[in-house]
């Protein structure tokens, strides 16, 4: 499954709508935003053999409202590849992360970093292998 879930925020949502994601996800909680129901969504339809990709904000990376959501991706997934950049739609003011998880094994990580979309075609990247807890505490 390959997605890039809406980026709508849930103070924007009709409240019968909130109290049903409230009710039904654990990411609905605070400050959020709807591409974290749909992650945690993509996780339980995710088969036993299969994988998933998403292109979401980069606030996933690093704010604490998103804490669960990378709890929930690294405790029920095997996150195998992140990609941080900027520029990928030309009207949005945010960064945004592409990652690759699945239900097989895997130990390492590879985070990849590019400040922009040209630096990312010409291979002028970053490139880090990390841990599922240096994701997770934000120390890459």
């Amino acid at each position: 499954m390959i997605g890039n879930p809406p980026y709508v925020s849930v103070k924007v949502i009709d409240s019968r709508f909130l109290s049903y994601f409230q009710a039904n996800y654990k990411t609905c909680k605070g400050q959020t935003d709807l591409f974290a129901l749909f992650v945690e969504k993509g996780i339980d339809l995710m088969k036993n053999s299969g994988f998933f990709s998403y292109i979401i904000p980069d606030s996933i990376n690093d704010r604490s409202n998103y804490t669960v959501l990378r709890e929930i991706l690294l405790q029920k997934t095997n996150l195998t590849n992140i990609l941080s950049l900027n520029g990928v739609f030309a009207d949005a003011s945010v960064g945004s992360t592409i990652f690759i998880t699945g239900s097989y094994k895997s130990n390492d990580i590879e985070l990849i970093k590019s400040k922009d979309l040209e630096s990312f075609t010409l291979n002028n990247v970053e490139r880090i292998v990390t841990s599922k807890m240096r994701i997770l505490k934000n120390i890459n």
